[in-house]
């Protein structure tokens, strides 16, 4: 898009993939696991995880009273959920004009959005805009914004009087050529396309055709994205390689490691259906979720690889709750369970995780995740391996990979986004940080992985011109 250009820092190291489908398979180039850049602590102190059951318990506690808190929106304007993609060009769009100051209520550590938040976020800009047209000195950032939002209301024109629609939301293609042997195993040496809902690709010709589109009829939806996928495929590693990675991963080496066949295939990119529920959004399908500030990276969840079968559960609207808690600011919360896949150690795995954003001010936003992969082969699914996975303060770690009562991996984030006081419409910093087997990585900020960014909403001499830098 003509509006949006940019610079990247990007540390050419081995790139991590960003998404919790953690894994040693590497056979899938969209999975890796916490080794990348964290110290796996098998027997986690007592103390540790007694702060994560505290700290699931408080989310329990918030979102229990989220619901009496909350104002519930009129039926008449409820549909059920629809979710932009976080691949859609709208993010950006609304993450600059956040930073030019006419989306105040913007949330941007939780992605992706959906089409009737996005569709408030509109009305916001363009009544800000309004009102500073009146003002000399916002001539020229009146004109952008203006242009911006003229093209989001393109995007989000809805007719509010009609309860049930379907909608074809995009026809795609894309061909790439690639030169050369490109990188696929992100967890040993790299990738070269990232960020790219795992699809494949290989030396030559790669192709995707996809369609999506959705359906509403009152409170309940669903959605479809599919697409062809076309790309070549390689031999797996030699022998020496085979054994080196396996010597890396502490696994026997696995024949066919490295190798891909290939890739002539239809794909159900995302699928899911979804009902709105009191103030809550419930989704359930193939779903891809971004929860970060980063734009090239996140620690939790990215598309840097392909999605998985989840139930999500998101607060609409958010809250402030009453009393001298009300500096917390605006909270909202997030949950899902899901079923991974591309694990070998344990195959086929769940993953529960849960994400509270506290909108302090309109410029500081701070965000805390927990997370844990339990379940799979020899851990059966029980209400007690559930339970334990939210609340154990102990870790069995007796074998290799745990005993079957092993309460599975837990890992924890913290993120922020800070507009800064006196420049808040020109710079903004933010970070992204992970930790493995510990609270948070703010109680250990050595053993954990931190991904700070700044972001300049112009130039000098350049209005139309923004910078955005991120390292690692």
């Amino acid at each position: 898009m003509r509006f949006l250009y940019k610079f990247r820092t990007l540390c050419f190291r081995r790139r991590s993939n960003t998404s919790e489908q953690a894994t040693i398979d590497t056979s899938n180039s969209g999975m890796v696991t916490a080794r990348d850049f964290c110290v796996y602590h098998v027997q986690a102190s007592r103390r540790l995880h007694l702060r994560y059951a505290i700290f699931a318990i408080a989310i329990g506690l918030l979102c229990g009273g989220s619901a009496a808190a909350s104002d519930r929106p009129s039926k008449e304007n409820v549909t059920g959920p629809v979710y932009v993609p976080v691949d859609s060009w709208v993010y950006p769009a609304f993450k600059r004009l956040a930073a030019m100051g006419y989306v105040p209520d913007e949330e941007g550590l939780i992605e992706p959005w959906t089409r009737s938040q996005c569709q408030l976020l509109v009305n916001e800009a363009e009544d800000i805009a309004s009102r500073h047209s009146t003002k000399v000195l916002e001539g020229a950032r009146v004109d952008e914004a203006r242009s911006l939002i003229a093209s989001l209301k393109r995007e989000f024109a809805e007719q509010p009087e009609r309860r049930g629609q379907a909608r074809l939301e995009s026809v795609y293609t894309g061909v790439l050529q690639i030169s050369g042997t490109p990188l696929r195993d992100s967890y040993h040496f790299g990738q070269t396309l990232i960020n790219d809902y795992g699809r494949p690709y290989d030396a030559g010709t790669n192709s995707v055709a996809g369609i999506s589109g959705f359906g509403t009829i009152g409170l309940f939806s669903g959605y479809f994205r599919g697409e062809y996928q076309q790309a070549g495929g390689r031999e797996p590693y030699d022998q020496g390689l085979q054994f080196l990675t396996g010597a890396l991963d502490g696994v026997p080496p696995r024949a066919g490691a490295g190798g891909f066949a290939p890739t002539s295939r239809f794909s159900p990119l995302e699928m899911y259906v979804g009902a709105h529920l009191g103030v809550w959004d419930v989704t359930f399908g193939n779903q891809s979720l971004w929860w970060s500030p980063d734009e090239t990276s996140a620690f939790s969840f990215s598309d840097n690889a392909g999605p998985f079968y989840m139930l999500r559960v998101s607060q609409q609207t958010p809250i402030v709750l009453p009393g001298p808690l009300r500096f917390l600011g605006h909270i909202r919360t997030e949950m899902i369970i899901g079923k991974l896949s591309g694990h070998l150690y344990p195959p086929r795995p769940f993953i529960n995780a849960q994400k509270i954003t506290l909108q302090v001010t309109e410029n500081l936003e701070l965000g805390f995740t927990r997370s844990a992969i339990f379940g799979g082969a020899g851990h059966p699914i029980t209400t007690g391996s559930v339970l334990r996975s939210f609340f154990s303060t102990s870790s069995t770690g007796g074998t290799a990979f745990g005993s079957a009562n092993d309460p599975g991996d837990r890992r924890s984030g913290f993120d922020f986004r800070w507009r800064l006081p006196g420049l808040r419409r020109f710079v903004t910093i933010y970070c992204d940080s992970f930790a493995d087997d510990e609270p948070n990585p703010l109680a250990s900020p050595h053993r954990s992985a931190w991904a700070p960014g700044i972001y300049f909403t112009q130039l000098p001499k350049l209005r139309r011109m923004d910078l955005r830098l991120e390292t690692y």
